[in-house]
């Protein structure tokens, strides 16, 4: 058998195991368990502080219910903090919508490029520069033959 919680020793050293199952099946370990007897040792010995401490407590306290109160209390703050985590996590649509409005975009800015008409330079139809029979370029700014440098 695994060794009984803290709290099943703790409820055990106190008499407060409920269930004659669990309190034969960890009398049963404690028997024959030198860690477990160690720890049922510690609690016992401090049940006399524990009942020193009990004036300043309530006298018409009601564990139970205080103890499903706060269970329910945990239980409506977990369910709150799942709610709200929904609303933190970014939806596949907004990413799905934002590769879109990126695809429009330089769908866009590229068909805006290739409806440009060609740059045509110096009366070439296809854009390319002509070369006069010399090799000089027609359309840059350098001397032909017959020009004089001033």
């Amino acid at each position: 058998m695994k060794h009984p919680s803290e709290s099943q020793l703790a409820l055990f050293a106190g008499g407060d195991l409920a269930g004659l199952w669990q309190r034969w099946t960890v009398s049963q370990h404690v028997a024959r368990c030198a860690q477990c007897q160690a720890h049922l040792k510690s609690f016992r010995d401090a049940i006399p502080l524990v009942s020193a401490a009990s004036p300043e407590l309530p006298k018409d306290l009601n564990w139970s219910r205080l103890a499903e109160e706060m269970t329910g209390n945990i239980r409506v703050g977990l369910a709150a903090g799942e709610a709200i985590a929904r609303f933190d996590k970014p939806s596949g649509r907004r990413q799905l919508r934002l590769g879109w409005n990126a695809g429009m975009v330089l769908g866009s800015v590229s068909g805006g490029f290739l409806d440009q008409p060609a740059a045509t330079s110096g009366g070439s139809s296809h854009g390319v520069a002509e070369a006069n029979p010399h090799g000089a370029n027609r359309n840059c700014g350098a001397a032909r033959d017959g020009d004089v440098a001033r």
